[in-house]
């Protein structure tokens, strides 16, 4: 996986001719001209770049030993990984390499190691809070959705807080119990979102 931009521009992720993530690439270590064709799957939500402990065989690259933890590959466990250097990529049409940062290997399935799924999960645990304007945007604040994956959830009660906000509800006033009824459904639907997980798609 690779994210940096300037490699990302440099084997054509992005033009008009690679609409998708998965482009292909040459690969070859910097200490020889012999290249591999394979394929670089460009990660944004990545902060490191790996290959498969194949492709280290095939470049006749020697890794120094580690362990690591790949979180976003549903791992939970630390597993065997190498670090190699000296790793170069660029485009299949290209006769201009660029070198990578440090490279993690990792077993493909075959080899031993199952990665369960790459998806988004959310973990959320609510603090019991007045039920005021103050507490209820407290709790709806505190749900952290950047992508706006849980949208249809935290729109409702951002209505519910627009409702008490028209009718000149006070900041630390209770609300009313027409809408503490709605905001309690709505709270005990929160403990749904840890069966909810969204695949990553590509």
């Amino acid at each position: 996986m690779v994210s940096s931009l300037q490699e990302c521009c440099h084997i054509g992720a992005g033009s008009d001719e690679y609409k998708l993530s998965i482009v292909p690439v040459q690969i070859k270590s910097n200490t020889s001209d012999k290249t591999i064709e394979t394929y670089a799957f460009l990660d944004n939500g990545s902060t490191d770049t790996f290959c498969t402990e194949g492709l280290m065989e095939q470049l006749n690259i020697n890794g120094k030993r580690t362990c690591i933890l790949p979180r976003t590959m549903g791992q939970d466990k630390c597993v065997p990984s190498h670090i190699i250097t000296g790793v170069e990529v660029s485009g299949l049409e290209k006769d201009k390499f660029i070198p990578l940062p440090k490279v993690f290997t990792l077993h493909s399935d075959q080899e031993g190691i199952q990665l369960v799924t790459d998806a988004f999960k959310f973990n959320i645990k609510i603090k019991e809070k007045p039920q005021t304007r103050r507490g209820m945007l407290s709790v709806v604040s505190s749900i952290y959705d950047p992508l706006g994956f849980l949208a249809p959830l935290t729109l409702a009660a951002k209505c519910l807080l627009q409702e008490l906000c028209k009718q000149n509800h006070d900041w630390d006033q209770v609300i009313p119990k027409a809408t503490s009824e709605k905001w309690l459904k709505w709270t005990s639907d929160l403990v749904k979102l840890a069966d909810f997980k969204l695949e990553r798609c590509i």
